[in-house]
């Protein structure tokens, strides 16, 4: 006789709650475990580590039932491996359980009642920039102040250059390569 599949029980503003928690939790752990394995692959996993993973299995147990995995990974890359699973499962509950609404312009939990946007996949809301500090008029103001500072380096540099000769110096080489012809160059 053929196993009937598994009865979901309903989905409820609690479960969508637990879910997005989890799969916050889950992505944070995820990166964290990857970082640690880029330099040392074979690497057993520390005891707080495998206590926090311990928690999100049986959290995500109670969310997707026998689909969440078994107890923690011995090793770093094991358990990215199993928390990548993990992060895979919730998206897949996500996808089950989500419907696109028209009017919200957005994915959201299919929920009875009003309809609630799964928060992950909202756009990020951006700051506005910061207004110029000076306002655009002083334009002028700026390009004289830049031309004084241009003149006044033009001139202290005219000056070194006027006491290298006095003294039988060498000239001073140029601030840039404006003898350099870029033409013939490859």
């Amino acid at each position: 006789m053929p196993k009937s599949a598994p009865v979901e029980t309903p989905l409820t503003r609690e479960i969508v709650l637990a879910q997005e928690q989890l799969f916050r939790r889950v992505a944070t752990l995820l990166r964290q475990v990857e970082r640690g394995a880029v330099g040392r692959p074979g690497a057993p996993v520390p005891a707080a580590t495998r206590a926090v993973v311990a928690g999100l299995l049986a959290e995500a147990k109670k969310l997707l039932g026998r689909r969440a995995g078994a107890g923690a990974a011995g090793e770093v890359t094991g358990l990215a491996v199993q928390l990548g699973q993990l992060l895979a499962e919730l998206e897949s509950f996500e996808a089950r359980h989500a419907v696109w609404i028209a009017a919200e312009n957005c994915v959201c939990w299919d929920l009875p009642g009003a309809p609630r946007p799964i928060s992950r996949l909202l756009p990020q809301k951006t700051r506005r920039p910061a207004p110029p500090s000076q306002p655009v008029e002083d334009v002028e103001g700026i390009r004289s102040k830049l031309h004084r500072q241009l003149l006044v380096r033009e001139n202290h540099r005219y000056m070194q250059g006027y006491r290298h000769g006095q003294a039988g110096r060498a000239p001073l080489p140029p601030i840039t390569r404006w003898d350099t012809d870029f033409s013939t160059q490859d």
